[in-house]
């Protein structure tokens, strides 16, 4: 069994933070052109060449996405 320890952690609540965090210019709305989660996912996938696990967090005073970078 591998333990995967992740390169970098972000923690973002919305799409818009986490375009502010990777710098990424998008014309994008979460709500008209998907959720938060779908359009991270989609940005990501084009981010580089990494792979990310995305986790939905949900505490007590509001839900948030962790996201992990993994380096092949």
């Amino acid at each position: 069994m591998a333990i995967i320890k992740p390169n970098r952690v972000f923690r973002v609540n919305t799409f818009i933070e986490f375009c502010i965090k990777f710098k990424i210019n998008s014309d994008l709305i979460a709500g008209e052109n998907g959720t938060d989660e779908e359009l991270i996912k989609e940005q990501l996938s084009t981010y580089n060449k990494n792979l990310w696990l995305i986790n939905f967090i949900n505490d007590r005073n509001d839900g948030f996405f962790l996201l992990q970078e993994i380096v092949r």
